[in-house]
Parts: C-alpha cells; structure tokens; sequence
C-alpha cells in the first residue's frame, strides 16, 4: 500500500508542477478528454497503445485529486455508491429486473 500510495504522490507532484495553472475544471475535462481516446485506442490502435491510452486515463484522473473540488465530488459520489448493492462489479439497479 505504501508503494502505491509514494507512486500516486509522485504523479501529483509531477502534475502540480507541469500544470500549476490548471484549475480543477481544466483538468475534470482533461479526464474527459483522455478517457474518450481510449475506447478509441482500443479499436484502432495496437494492444500496446491502446494500454498507453488507458495509463493516460489513469495519469489524468490521479492528476484531478490534487483539486478540493474534486475530492469533493468523489466523496459525495462514494456515499452514493456506499447505499448500492453491488454484483460482478456493477451496481444492481433495484428499481430494474436487470441482471449481469
């Protein structure tokens, strides 16, 4: 855990510095912006760059926590989430007979 938590640190330091200027909504549409490429990478691109393209999503969105506003939505999101029911990794909607 300590690993990961010093790797995260150093992507936020890292970011800070390259992007000082970025608000939190600059980098929200960062995010946005990344994450639509990959779904693109993976059907046009090779498994090698398609996995780049997903790093990228990762990158950015480690990049976001660095923003108050951010956490704030994350935390209000995981409450949220916290309420779900959850199965194979996705949400079960109780108002719905939809099965994964």
């Amino acid at each position: 855990m300590i690993r990961t938590l010093w790797k995260i640190y150093k992507i936020l330091r890292w970011h800070k510095k390259t992007f000082p200027n970025f608000t939190w909504a600059e980098q929200l549409e960062k995010v946005c912006e990344e994450s639509i490429e990959f779904p693109e990478a993976t059907f046009f691109k090779s498994g090698e760059e398609a996995l780049k393209e997903g790093a990228d999503v990762i990158i950015s969105s480690i990049g976001a926590l660095r923003y108050e506003e951010i956490w704030d939505l994350v935390e209000e999101k995981m409450e949220e989430n916290k309420q779900r029911i959850w199965k194979n990794g996705h949400h079960i909607d109780r108002k719905s007979n939809f099965k994964r």
